[in-house]
């Protein structure tokens, strides 16, 4: 029995929707709490700009609240966690038979395999990727009115 896993499914099964505290969250890192797995996973349509707004102050009001970061330097790493949130949601799905990074054909045994099924050749490729997947959803949240913070 793994409790983590134990704890999404029990969430997932509610629909746990709670919101973080976002000040006084003193539970350790490691304790299993059901609403905090419930909202990692928690789906949110293209174009909801409201809801893609409040998960972006919860990061930085969890990163402040965790980290001695100020409030600029939570802002630009809750950014970047919210890009991540927002690929994983909403990314193109990587293409199949070809490199992810360059477009080149592969072969089974010279690629990486990512979480999210993109297949690369090498760590030029991988940057190539992430460089193009970060910017398609930087792109997308400021069209939902969400700016990447300077810094």
């Amino acid at each position: 029995m793994n409790p983590w896993l134990d704890a999404f499914r029990r969430a997932s099964r509610e629909n746990a929707r709670q919101t973080i505290a976002t000040k006084g969250d003193n539970r350790p890192p490691e304790t299993p709490n059901v609403a905090i797995v419930a909202n990692v996973r928690r789906t949110f349509s293209t174009g909801d700009a409201a809801a893609w707004q409040v998960l972006h102050r919860q990061h930085i009001a969890r990163i402040e609240v965790r980290t001695d970061d100020t409030f600029e330097q939570a802002a630009v790493a809750a950014f970047d966690r919210l890009v991540s949130d927002w690929h994983r949601e909403h990314g193109a799905p990587p293409p199949e038979g070809v490199c992810a990074g360059c477009g080149g054909p592969l072969s089974g045994s010279e690629a990486y395999s990512l979480h999210d099924g993109a297949r690369l050749h090498g760590d030029a490729c991988l940057a190539r990727y992430g460089e193009r997947w970060r910017a398609a959803a930087a792109d997308a949240l400021a069209r939902l009115g969400i700016a990447r913070p300077e810094g």
